[in-house]
């Protein structure tokens, strides 16, 4: 954890987790446990309750690149520069076996479309 601290994550509320699962392709069950994993991950580079840049890149083992920014960015719905516990649950609900193949196709669409004008150039 951050500087060296080990700190038990705050507990998810109920609400919160209702309202994920009925937004997602996620029950509350696996929110809970995504959220236990979250809070490790958050607070790996800075504890700030939130995924940097680089906590996501150790995360999922990647290298930085521009495809590594690219899904960060399409996580990262407020353009904050990190990822809140509910952005990374919408961006992972994508990649679920329940996500459908349009979701699929068109995070993945989004990807290539750099400057988000619907087309990829």
């Amino acid at each position: 954890m951050g500087a060296g601290q080990s700190t038990k994550p705050k507990e998810l509320s109920s609400k919160i987790a209702k309202d994920l699962a009925s937004a997602t392709h996620f029950s509350e069950d696996e929110i809970n446990r995504f959220y236990n994993h979250f809070c490790e991950l958050a607070a790996a580079d800075v504890d700030d309750g939130r995924i940097t840049f680089t906590e996501f890149l150790t995360a999922l083992n990647l290298k930085d690149s521009l495809f590594a920014k690219r899904i960060f960015q399409l996580f990262d719905k407020d353009n904050n520069q990190n990822i809140s516990f509910e952005e990374l649950i919408h961006g992972m609900s994508v990649f679920s076996a329940a996500g459908t193949a349009a979701e699929k196709i068109d995070f993945s669409f989004r990807i290539y479309d750099l400057d988000g004008n619907g087309y990829i150039d």
